[in-house]
């Protein structure tokens, strides 16, 4: 009789998320690009695989923490994934703003010469 208790007693979290984005829109300037991508969010990490003339190119993210925050004049809190690249070196953070249906997914990296961050947003479909 303890088996099915200690069953019971131990959650199985296996959720994962996967958007479609067919756009991706450059902040501040505006500019949207036609960029097909597949984001994939699960218990640890995010993937953002990109259609290239190439073929794919597969992205990973490790999650460190998921935090919330309320911004004021919206209707919810915003969803944080704070990441870093797999191998540790760049941070990333993920914002997922609050949505009825998600939309938009921005993303904010440092830029690869050291000098600030880019901001990105993925219109989602």
């Amino acid at each position: 009789m303890k088996l099915p208790l200690l069953l019971l007693m131990l959650p199985i979290i296996c959720v994962s998320q996967t958007y479609t984005s067919p756009y991706t829109q450059h902040l501040p300037s505006g500019i949207i690009e036609d960029i097909n991508r597949t984001i994939t969010f699960s218990e640890s990490e995010v993937q953002i695989i990109t259609e290239t003339p190439e073929g794919k190119d597969l992205y990973v993210l490790r999650i460190q923490q998921v935090t919330s925050e309320f911004l004021k004049g919206s209707a919810g809190e915003d969803t944080i994934f704070l990441c870093v690249t797999r191998d540790g070196k760049f941070p990333t953070t993920i914002r997922i703003p609050y949505q009825e249906k998600i939309e938009i997914i921005d993303v904010i990296e440092p830029s690869l010469d050291g000098e600030g961050e880019h901001y990105y947003r993925f219109l989602v479909d």
